[in-house]
Parts: structure tokens; C-alpha cells; sequence
């Protein structure tokens, strides 16, 4: 069976993203839905995603939310 991979979410600054690799996260989440309180801009999860290049073996992962047609 392979193992597992795992991926932290939500991560917000550096500290959070250097604790993910140390700790061997395959993946470091963002989040890009404007509500949360762990939103990103597009800006920082891409200064955080520079830091995180060479350094996590799978790379960053993104959220986003589905607005279902709501248009809002």
C-alpha cells in the first residue's frame, strides 16, 4: 500500500509553511476564498509558494470556493 501523502491547509506565513515542510507535508494548502480568515491574495500564496519551491516534494495546493451560480 503506498503512503499516505499528506497536505496542511490553510496556511498563512512563512512560520506556518516552514513548520508544514519540517514536519514533511507533501502538500502546503491555500486558501483563496475572501471570507476566511485564512485567505491569501493571489500575491502572498505565490511569495509563500517562491519559499516553499525546491522545499516540499509535491508542492501547494489551493482552495477556492464553487459560487454555484449564486453570482455573487
Amino acid at each position: 500500500m503506498p503512503a499516505p501523502r499528506i497536505k496542511l491547509c490553510g496556511l498563512t506565513d512563512s512560520s506556518a509553511l516552514d513548520a508544514a515542510i519540517a514536519a514533511r507535508a507533501d502538500y502546503a494548502g491555500f486558501n483563496f476564498y475572501p471570507p476566511s480568515p485564512r485567505f491569501l491574495t493571489p500575491a502572498k500564496a505565490a511569495e509563500l509558494g517562491a519559499r516553499a519551491d525546491g522545499r516540499i516534494d509535491r508542492g501547494p495546493a489551493g482552495l477556492a470556493r464553487d459560487r454555484g451560480g449564486q453570482g455573487r
